[in-house]
């Protein structure tokens, strides 16, 4: 019996050892120094734009799955961030103000979860974002250094009327349509929703709301409705502005009852663009809705947006020296919205075509062609189209646009789009990315017209 333990135990010991040779040859190669970088992550705003926290920092593999993650709680931790990280290539995306208390999203997110406000599409706090495209080599000696530049994903919109009646109990206003996601890789999702902002009465007959912010509009055009309620019946007038709201846009809708409304911005810190004004009535005794008002912000207004014309013009041609890009007709097919593109590149005041940021706002407001102008740079949405309808595949537009005397498009370099915030190029591997202030791209601008049949 004891023989035959011994010689039991002398044939399970080299299974024994070969197993633990086994497991710890796994654990040196798993902690294999040569196979790991280290990465060294630093976000910050494109112009010392101060930025929320907490900051979160995730790291996603080239299948969307995240690897890593690290929060920077407040501005008194280090401004930065190292990930440890096995060769490859990452996207490393940059979340500030991402807070459990405003916003619901994943602990382990992958690079398609999305995050949403939990206040009926508003939020107290501004998420920004921002991206990077990293390849990691061996070696663990070497640290990579990797800036993100953040920008705010939301429009910022604070609500003043006057002069409304005492006899009103509530007024909200309802702006439509916006999304209400936004996922990890910057995309926006899910656009068929409307933000409603409550205001409280406060003196001389005047209503407001604090400050808000939400995702960007997910259409061409917003219907700002304002809901008044008087003796439990509630009247409603609205109005159509013929753009999308935008991200880092600041609005104020400051008005008075049955007189107008104006869409625009007040004093705000850096990091928002110019703000937008929009005039327009509304109440029983205001005149019939229509724009009214000075404004260069704001390219919606302008005489030479309304065409009249013997044909609509037909996607994918030049018309009026332009080449129409979209056409949405209406049901009786006797009118239409037509979304044109510039044949050729706007310039910088040097008259060079490749510009850095900074110059893009003063490039498209000089824009015209053939007397055609406000122009403006195209939406997320529209590089989206452009990129769907061009990609790889540039030679018939850009036959087009050369018989036209224009500029043909280029899959080499990248072009503004959402008010220079983003860029993007005509490759199917290129994707929407946070344009650089230190960088040069191209402009091409876009304008919607309104053409009625005779």
């Amino acid at each position: 019996m004891k023989k035959q333990f011994i010689l039991g135990l002398l044939m399970f010991l080299p299974v024994l050892f070969t197993s633990c040779a086994k497991y710890f040859a796994e654990e040196e190669e798993e902690a294999d120094p040569k196979t790991v970088s280290t990465l060294r992550v630093i976000p910050r705003s494109d112009d010392e734009t101060k930025l929320e926290y907490p900051i979160n920092i995730y790291a996603f593999n080239s299948k969307g799955g995240c690897v890593s993650q690290q929060t920077i709680e407040s501005s008194e931790d280090s401004p930065s961030i190292s990930l440890a990280l096995p060769k490859g290539k990452y996207r490393i995306v940059a979340v500030s103000g991402i807070t459990k208390e405003e916003y619901d999203f994943p602990e382990q997110p992958s690079l398609t979860d999305v995050i949403k406000m939990k206040q009926s599409n508003t939020t107290k706090v501004p998420l920004m974002m921002g991206n990077a495209d990293v390849d990691l080599k061996d070696g663990a000696t070497k640290t990579n250094t990797t800036n993100i530049i953040l920008n705010y994903m939301v429009a910022q919109l604070k609500v003043t009327l006057s002069d409304i009646p005492k006899d009103f109990s509530n007024v909200e206003v309802e702006i439509a349509a916006s999304y209400s996601q936004l996922s990890f890789s910057g995309e926006y999702t899910d656009g068929k929703n409307s933000v409603v902002a409550s205001s409280r009465s406060g003196t001389d007959e005047k209503w407001d709301t604090d400050t808000f912010y939400t995702f960007a509009g997910s259409e061409k055009k917003t219907i700002i409705s304002i809901h008044m309620t008087k003796g439990g019946n509630t009247e409603t007038y609205g109005y159509t502005y013929n753009y999308s709201i935008q991200a880092k846009q600041p609005y104020v809708l400051a008005g008075s009852y049955a007189k107008s409304i104006i869409v625009g911005g007040n004093i705000i810190a850096g990091g928002w663009e110019a703000p937008i004004t929009v005039d327009f009535n509304f109440g029983k005794d205001s005149e019939e809705d229509k724009p009214s008002g000075d404004n260069d912000g704001d390219d919606n207004q302008n005489s030479n947006d309304v065409f009249t014309v013997n044909e609509i013009p037909q996607q994918e041609t030049i018309w009026n020296n332009c080449f129409v890009l979209e056409v949405t007709p209406n049901e009786q097919g006797n009118e239409a919205e037509v979304l044109l593109m510039g044949i050729k590149n706007a310039t910088n005041a040097q008259g060079k075509e490749n510009m850095l940021k900074v110059d893009a706002d003063a490039a498209i407001k000089k824009y015209n062609i053939d007397g055609i102008y406000n122009w403006r740079i195209p939406t997320e949405e529209e590089a989206k189209l452009l990129k769907k309808k061009y990609n790889n595949n540039l030679s018939d537009i850009n036959k087009s646009l050369s018989s036209a005397g224009g500029k043909g498009l280029a899959d080499d370099i990248r072009y503004f789009c959402n008010n220079a915030i983003y860029t993007f190029n005509f490759k199917n591997s290129g994707i929407i990315s946070a344009a650089s202030s230190q960088k040069t791209y191209y402009l091409r601008p876009v304008k919607t017209v309104h053409v009625t049949k005779n």
